[in-house]
């Protein structure tokens, strides 16, 4: 009993535990890939109508990932992300790293960035009057995940994320009465084995 009991107040005590920063990692050719998640505002210097290699994470075809651990599990709120302005990309998330489900999308029509002269564009899920910057596509009701990643999926081969944004909030913690009753019920559980036994 006491065992299930420590083991149940460690489990307790392990969502206490402050989350790590999150951590970029790329695959598929992508070059500079911290520069993903640099903490650079982007609308300074990876904004707008910048090179689509100026402070970026840029690669070729359509097999280059921007992958982001967000160091926990968190509940989304809304995302701000600069990519290159002609290309289609898929933003995903996922809870194990293994499993993916769509967040959003970004087209190659949308944003503000001309097509010619061209460069990074700015787009974000803030759907509020006058916000020029909102893509529809990339909005979302509030979900789950430990994992993001950015892929490219059609455009002109030359795809580049300079910045990725993220508005979070920690993922509720079981209410005391919640924990009181998985504690009952282990308790019960342990008693009745014990009967079982006897």
């Amino acid at each position: 009993m006491r065992t299930v009991l420590a083991a149940v107040a460690l489990a307790a005590l392990s969502t206490l535990a402050q989350a790590a920063a999150p951590t970029v990692s790329c695959s598929g050719g992508v070059v500079n890939c911290a520069a993903a998640m640099d903490g650079v505002d982007p609308t300074l210097l990876d904004g707008e109508g910048t090179s689509w290699t100026d402070r970026s994470a840029f690669w070729e075809g359509t097999s280059g990932r921007v992958n982001l651990a967000l160091g926990g599990t968190f509940q989304l709120m809304d995302i701000a992300i600069v990519v290159d302005n002609n290309d289609d990309y898929l933003i995903e998330r996922s809870l194990d790293n293994s499993t993916w489900f769509t967040l959003g999308s970004i087209n190659r029509t949308a944003g503000n960035v001309p097509v010619s002269p061209g460069g990074m564009d700015y787009f974000d899920s803030f759907n509020v009057p006058g916000n020029i910057d909102y893509v529809a596509t990339l909005d979302f009701a509030p979900v789950n995940a430990a994992f993001l990643r950015v892929r490219a999926t059609g455009g002109d081969s030359s795809y580049s994320v300079a910045e990725v944004s993220l508005w979070t909030n920690p993922v509720p913690v079981p209410e005391p009465a919640t924990w009181a009753l998985m504690l009952g019920g282990v308790a019960a559980l342990v008693s009745r084995r014990r009967r079982a036994q006897d």
